[in-house]
């Protein structure tokens, strides 16, 4: 009886710390939109606009990630361009905080006529994202289609990087990133997608006709929308800069649920944008996304109805509930709770995920047990880091398992 008293005190402690633990938390996400005039006219000082962009998102560690929608540069061959964004992005790579970065037109090495990417590879391809503290994976050598794994208010979201008017054999690798990731999020920047003077997508890629830009067909801003976005329910977001302004949709896809497009370029404004960025704050316990409109180099937000808007955003919503080994009780999370769980119903039989079957084998055994300790702290979200119990935790459960099964014999 003591013994049994001592685990279900313990459990109690350890659930209540866990509970803690394993709460969503609201965190931001930054977009950098077209910074090519900071780079163009540097001689005006515009390059310490770009600078201070990435001092003050490497500044702040609620950014769980930070997405650059392309046109990084004004000319793609050159090499004084290329260094001021490097500058730029060093403070980030001095944090650690999590980036990534998608080709606009102008990143190619001319951006007028066919041309090659090997600068935008140069300085912002696979290379540059060795030993980083996040998931990246690209498509190819020249990183114009990547994606980036990263931890946001303690769930796993995919930043996929779409090539401009990706070409089929983007699409097609990009949908198996995340055929390959079925249990997270997904927002995709790619830099052409919506615009306001076509009151939606473009049927015309800015870059079709250019074919030494893609290696097959490209496809338009639509197309890429029929074939590719619209079909994948765990797709909440596309941002995207290329054309001037600031604009937002929500169409459904095909699941039903919104599909939040957003373009903001700033480029035309005062001071080659004026250090205009995007935040989007997840608060996960209101279910949206607050979007605002910030300049650190002005140290002014914007607050018009197009700069500061929310978003309906359920992550359960686009996110498919994992089979989760190791929980026991079915509460989405693997805890000292399931050790209960796994005591209370020792012994039973049936189906499948009955209550305390941990290990999904149909019988409530010691085995699940070790299912729990297996997966501790484990989430729904596929997120973990909660450290497993110290072995004198486990030999307490396991006098208690045999207790109850003494009193069963008996």
């Amino acid at each position: 009886m003591k013994t049994t008293v001592r685990i279900i005190t313990v459990i109690i402690a350890m659930g209540a710390a866990l509970s803690s633990a394993t709460a969503q938390e609201a965190f931001k996400l930054a977009v950098l939109p077209d910074t090519q005039s900071y780079t163009w006219y540097a001689y005006r000082g515009y390059d310490e606009i770009f600078y201070r962009q990435g001092e003050y998102v490497s500044a702040d560690n609620r950014f769980a990630f930070v997405t650059h929608v392309g046109d990084i540069v004004e000319t793609g061959n050159s090499a004084s361009e290329w260094a001021i964004a490097e500058q730029a992005y060093s403070y980030l790579d001095i944090s650690g905080t999590p980036y990534g970065l998608v080709g606009g037109n102008h990143d190619y090495d001319d951006a007028t006529s066919p041309g090659d990417s090997t600068s935008f590879t140069n300085h912002f391809g696979p290379q540059r994202f060795t030993g980083k503290s996040w998931e990246y994976v690209a498509r190819d050598s020249s990183g114009l289609t990547s994606y980036h794994i990263f931890n946001g208010g303690g769930r796993q979201f995919m930043s996929l990087s779409l090539r401009m008017n990706a070409s089929d054999a983007d699409l097609a690798w990009a949908q198996s990133a995340i055929d390959q990731h079925p249990y997270v999020a997904v927002l995709v920047t790619t830099h052409e997608h919506i615009a306001i003077h076509t009151n939606g997508r473009p049927t015309q890629g800015y870059l079709e006709g250019y074919h030494e830009y893609t290696d097959d067909n490209s496809n338009s801003p639509e197309e890429v929308w029929q074939e590719f976005i619209r079909i994948n329910p765990q797709i909440f977001m596309v941002l995207s800069g290329h054309w001037d302004g600031e604009y937002h949709l929500s169409p459904l896809n095909d699941a039903g649920r919104p599909v939040h497009e957003i373009l903001a370029n700033y480029q035309s404004w005062e001071n080659g944008g004026g250090g205009y960025l995007r935040e989007l704050h997840f608060i996960p316990d209101e279910n949206k996304i607050e979007v605002h409109t910030y300049s650190p180099w002005l140290d002014v937000w914007e607050t018009d109805a197009d700069s500061r808007f929310d978003l309906p955003f359920n992550y359960a919503e686009y996110v498919p509930e994992p089979v989760l080994l190791g929980d026991a009780n079915n509460d989405g999370v693997v805890s000292a709770d399931d050790y209960g769980s796994v005591q209370l119903n020792f012994g039973d039989t049936g189906d499948i995920n009955i209550p305390g079957d941990a290990n999904l084998d149909g019988v409530v055994s010691a085995d699940d047990y070790g299912s729990v300790q297996l997966n501790f702290g484990a989430t729904a979200g596929g997120i973990g880091g909660v450290p497993v119990p110290e072995p004198a935790m486990l030999s307490l459960l396991a006098f208690g398992s045999l207790a109850i099964l003494r009193r069963r014999k008996g």
